[in-house]
């Protein structure tokens, strides 16, 4: 740790000698890490480990891809066909992890004299500011909000819906039930702790959807592989809908990466790529299966076919029942995740710290107790 700490201050010593405009030089800012946290937090950064920084972030990014929309692929699929939904799942792949990475790389970007003042790691409404004014920062703050408020909302809301659905208790009830456990989770002040909780998360729905695929695999698919749309372009906006929700995380990456430590940071691209490359296969392996197990779906046959969320072609049963608990787990730990972001621009906008970073695991001013509050 101390060897580290003794890496941090030549670094800085060269950045002031090699800098003359507030800003990181060009052979610099490749450098990662070194500009998206104030000093005092880049030396206990210092001292974790890079391999747990590493699991920690493949961990909490593949939580937040997978959830209730891998469900939802088996009839997105049958809407795009097979050939449509494999090239249209591995391109908006490619896309989501060139612009996710470029979006967590921002914070190297802002000028190195607000990260010294700065007292916990930069916002998408600082970046917004930096970038475009006013506008930005307005325009940054919004979209947090709105997807916070989108995702975060209609995670409750299916929660809610499906524990009442199978305890019989109202809806209400399991509202103030949800919000009792999300409150105290979003209280969390770094990822690596909120790893924990994606864990059990991805846990959850692994065993979801293993149970789906067993169920499928139980029954009588009714159309031979060969007889399966190859491309249906009048429902493919469709289908780029539904499977495009899979890496909506944009929100999400910038902290992620930024919880990352000194050492273990370069290695962000790997880690979130690996992450991607799991959850793509996976979700096409799951979709495609489940849509031949059930079948497709046409407005002239009343032949079964798969249902708009999968889970809805399960019999009634101890089994359906497992997955809609297992899926209600695995939500309400996502939704910890997507909160982190927008409690981190809450907090900056209503707190307004006065100092730099504290010397212990605080990061922000006002305090692990301040921010419980804002949460």
């Amino acid at each position: 740790v101390r060897q580290a700490g003794k890496g941090v201050c030549q670094i800085c010593i060269q950045l002031a000698q090699e800098d003359t405009d507030g800003r990181l030089p060009r052979a610099v800012a490749a450098e990662p890490q070194l500009n998206c946290r104030t000093p005092a937090e880049q030396r206990v950064y210092q001292a974790g480990s890079g391999w747990l920084a590493v699991l920690t972030t493949w961990i909490n990014v593949t939580k937040c891809f997978v959830g209730a929309a891998s469900f939802e692929l088996p009839r997105a699929f049958s809407d795009a066909g097979t050939v449509g939904a494999i090239v249209g799942v591995c391109l908006l792949a490619v896309l989501s992890s060139f612009s996710l990475r470029r979006l967590a790389h921002c914070c190297e970007l802002m000028p190195r004299n607000l990260a010294s003042r700065s007292g916990s790691p930069f916002t998408y409404y600082q970046i917004g500011q930096e970038a475009f004014g006013r506008f930005g920062a307005a325009t940054a703050l919004f979209g947090v909000v709105a997807m916070t408020l989108g995702v975060c909302g209609s995670y409750i809301v299916f929660v809610c819906t499906t524990m009442a659905e199978v305890t019989g208790m109202r809806r209400e009830v399991w509202l103030v039930l949800t919000m009792a456990a999300i409150v105290p989770l979003s209280w969390m002040r770094h990822l690596r702790i909120v790893a924990i909780t994606s864990f059990f998360g991805i846990v959850a729905l692994l065993t979801a959807v293993i149970s789906v695929t067993l169920d499928a695999a139980e029954q009588q698919p009714p159309q031979p592989i060969g007889n399966m749309t190859k491309f249906d372009p009048e429902h493919y906006p469709m289908f780029l809908g539904n499977a495009g929700f899979l890496y909506l995380i944009s929100t999400a990456v910038l902290p992620l990466y930024q919880d990352m430590d000194v050492q273990s940071a370069p290695h962000f691209a790997a880690t979130f790529n690996s992450s991607i490359v799991f959850v793509t296969l996976l979700n096409l392996a799951f979709g495609l299966f489940a849509w031949y197990a059930y079948g497709s779906c046409s407005s002239d046959s009343d032949v079964r076919c798969v249902d708009g969320n999968v889970i809805g072609n399960l019999s009634v049963g101890p089994v359906k029942t497992a997955v809609q608990l297992l899926l209600s787990v695995d939500l309400l730990f996502t939704t910890i995740v997507f909160l982190y972001p927008f409690n981190e621009a809450l907090e900056r906008q209503l707190l307004k710290p006065q100092h730099g970073g504290t010397g212990g695991g605080g990061g922000a001013a006002g305090g692990d107790g301040g921010e419980g509050m804002v949460s």
